[in-house]
């Protein structure tokens, strides 16, 4: 079923194209339209296509990555371009140097769990691909709009997939298990919307809401608040409070940042802002925070002291091997072979999960490819609108994937990653003027 629904799709969007085609004033934003829709949904929905096994590793070739690769053979071949230029080089050599590490764990350390190895090094290995496309697609000087879109496209079809997971109590997307159903603790039913597990959406939804909030602000009209406002259901939804934490910090980002105290009226304007907010504060306390503190702490559960003890038992785990790592993917059966300790959940911390796992080797070139994307991209929109929402988005990112195991949670470091890369090579052209390197010529 899930196969005739992805031709039926295709060939609408073939049909579309060659509709648009005629008219070549719009077929060029079309096309980055839909290429960017068709990465940012693949990312969410991964079939496997090919499948085979090396030494009693399964390699499964999913619909993403394949997708990635057919792109970037396309768009090379009608404008070809030097992969060693710019912001390009220093990015790609980190990402490899990563795989490549990886690689060689599997010769020279044990590894107990295969699934989680290829799990993750599939995740870097798309990375790169990702990578590849977004430069290689920076040459159609496509403008920030075809990213954006796809984006609140993608949330409010998310969105309204957990209220209706909310309502119905299933998954919907679990092909494997059509009557699969969410999560429920007491009177606590999590959603999840694309990604199979409630923390992960929880991380998503503090992700798409900087991007949703800049595209509200941008064209300020009801379908854009309703995009953003379900948005911030959906994440309530998923009763996640660490993503509950990072959305309420980029609301305070993005308040602080706003308000300028240039002058008195300004000044006396923020002070009743924060008087309004301290008795909202208030009255939340006196009439609503029992309710909350039960729902998210008592029927959903209180696991914050156990990611603590987790954390101990990783830093044990990581002293043992701090160069090479205990190898990706092993935390698990390595603490229980080596260390005879267990712990039943794997590390909810993306950047621990990395020095733990990585070692140096690995988490080295991973800060340090992360922190020069920050950096061009400060360098890029410190004077241009879009600045404190990219801030917002790496922060919150920061926050809610380093109290979950973000590191599973692949959808959540495609968009997130999707987003940062075509933001730095995301270069404005108006259409009407373009007559260079673009999809027709």
């Amino acid at each position: 079923m899930k196969y005739i629904i992805s031709l039926i799709i295709f060939i609408f969007f073939i049909l579309v194209s060659l509709i648009l085609k005629k008219n070549k004033k719009y077929y060029n934003k079309f096309s980055i339209l839909l290429i960017s829709t068709a990465i940012i949904f693949s990312s969410a929905i991964k079939w496997g296509l090919i499948y085979f096994e090396i030494n009693n590793y399964l390699i499964i070739i999913n619909s993403f990555s394949l997708l990635l690769i057919l792109l970037i053979i396309l768009l090379y071949k009608k404008n070809k371009i030097s992969f060693f230029k710019s912001e390009f080089k220093f990015i790609f050599i980190c990402l490899l140097i990563i795989i490549l590490i990886i690689l060689f764990q599997a010769i020279l350390l044990k590894i107990y769990n295969t699934t989680n190895y290829i799990s993750i090094l599939t995740v870097y290995i798309n990375l790169l691909l990702l990578l590849l496309f977004s430069y290689t697609l920076s040459k159609y000087n496509y403008n920030i709009k075809e990213i954006i879109i796809p984006i609140v496209i993608f949330s409010f079809i998310n969105s309204i997939l957990g209220l209706i997971q909310f309502k119905t109590g299933k998954l919907f997307i679990n092909f494997k298990d059509q009557e699969a159903l969410i999560r429920s603790y007491s009177t606590v039913k999590r959603v999840s919307g694309f990604i199979i597990g409630d923390n992960g959406a929880g991380n998503l939804g503090a992700i798409l809401f900087p991007i949703l909030l800049y595209n509200y602000n941008n064209k300020k009209n009801l379908i854009n608040l309703l995009v953003l406002v379900l948005n911030i259901l959906f994440t309530i939804l998923t009763f996640t409070r660490i993503g509950y934490l990072a959305i309420i910090i980029e609301i305070m980002i993005y308040f602080l940042y706003k308000n300028k105290f240039n002058n008195i009226k300004n000044i006396i304007l923020f002070i009743t802002k924060i008087i309004i907010i301290y008795f909202c504060i208030i009255c939340f306390y006196k009439f609503a925070y029992n309710k909350f503190y039960q729902i998210l702490f008592i029927d959903r559960g209180d696991t914050v002291t156990g990611r603590f003890l987790q954390f101990r038992y990783a830093l044990m785990a990581f002293i043992t091997k701090p160069l090479s790592g205990i190898g990706t993917g092993q935390y698990n059966e390595y603490i229980v072979n080596n260390l005879f300790l267990f712990d039943p959940c794997v590390i909810h911390s993306q950047l621990l999960n990395t020095l733990v796992e990585g070692g140096l080797l690995i988490f080295i070139p991973f800060i340090l490819f992360n922190i020069f994307i920050i950096l061009k991209l400060i360098k890029k929109y410190k004077m241009k609108n879009e600045f404190i929402y990219i801030i917002m988005l790496i922060i919150g990112n920061l926050i809610a994937t380093n109290f979950n195991p973000n590191q599973y949670y692949d959808i959540n470091i495609y968009i997130y990653y999707t987003i940062l890369f075509l933001f730095l090579f995301e270069n404005k052209v108006d259409f009407k003027n373009k007559t260079k390197d673009s999809f027709y010529n």
